[in-house]
């Protein structure tokens, strides 16, 4: 019995040593078993870390306006030559190309419009609007600084912004936008 009596002293005394946790707190160093309620403390304080961690992978979602252009399917510097912009890499395709016909124009086989803007940096928007209003199957004056938009067979969106022009080739940097119907 003394045993059992020193035995419990010693307990209360070792818990003595450990500070008393507040309701709703845990006291640290406590190495007991944590009660109820801290543990939904604990809980509420985990699960708003990681919506604020998802929060990243969603906002572009949730920022993105309805009607935004979709992406861009090739961009890049090509020298005219015959492409067909239809592709996902630019390559000859026959009778669906857009080649250059001389060192300033450049035309558009059937199902191709062709339009040069006056806009610093027209966007797909722009470039659907202006070929679908004044859209020919060829584009004259090409010169660097120059921008032709167009439309292709597939209703897809390009621009190219003319870099220079040759004897052999004109250069332009390509952009093509994916398909979803002229706007």
């Amino acid at each position: 019995m003394t045993a059992l009596v020193g035995l419990a002293g010693l307990v209360v005394g070792v818990l003595g040593l450990f500070p008393k946790a507040e309701p709703g707190h845990v006291a640290s160093g406590d190495p007991g078993p944590v009660p109820a309620p801290p543990v939904a403390v604990v809980g509420t304080a985990h699960r708003a870390v990681p919506s604020e961690r998802s929060a990243p992978t969603t906002t572009p979602a949730v920022e993105a306006p309805t009607g935004v252009a979709p992406p861009v399917r090739y961009r890049g510097t090509l020298p005219f030559g015959d492409y067909d912009l239809d592709q996902p890499q630019p390559r000859y395709a026959q009778g669906r190309n857009v080649w250059r016909v001389d060192r300033t124009t450049l035309h558009g086989d059937a199902g191709y419009e062709l339009a040069v803007s006056s806009a610093a940096a027209p966007g797909r928007a722009e470039c659907a609007a202006l070929a679908r209003t004044r859209g020919e199957s060829d584009v004259t004056g090409l010169a660097p600084g120059r921008r032709v938009c167009g439309t292709t067979p597939a209703g897809r969106v390009f621009r190219v912004d003319v870099i220079a022009v040759t004897g052999e080739s004109t250069y332009g940097a390509v952009t093509v936008w994916e398909s979803v119907g002229i706007t």
